[in-house]
């Protein structure tokens, strides 16, 4: 199933952390591609954590592995932070385009209450 996320920009979408690091390959346009972790999702965006910088406005391919299959991803990085502490980045990113598994991988639900739910 294909979404395009955010129809309403004015209201925040429900967040979820996650309870592990969750793998996600990350396909920039130009460039090597790398991995990150997943560290916070919602239906219109979320954060990586890395170790190889990206750039603000950059568009990416995402490949994120869940419970319910693969994950295909068009995102633009927003922001870009470095950790004083550790030194990794973290990049918070918008969704341009989301293909998520059949909603019937998904218990039935509609993808909002999916995330709600983790």
């Amino acid at each position: 199933m294909t979404h395009f996320p955010n129809p309403e920009p004015g209201n925040r979408a429900a967040r979820a952390k996650t309870e592990s690091w969750v793998k996600v390959d990350v396909r920039p346009q130009e460039g090597m591609p790398t991995s990150a972790r997943l560290r916070e999702v919602s239906a219109t965006g979320g954060m990586l954590v890395m170790a190889e910088p990206l750039s603000e406005g950059e568009l990416v391919e995402m490949t994120i592995q869940t419970e319910w299959g693969r994950v295909h991803a068009m995102a633009e990085i927003l922001s870009v932070r470095v950790r004083q502490v550790s030194g990794h980045l973290r990049a918070h990113f918008g969704f341009w385009l989301l293909k998520i598994p059949t909603m019937s991988d998904c218990c039935g639900r509609s993808k909002h209450s999916c995330i709600e739910s983790r």
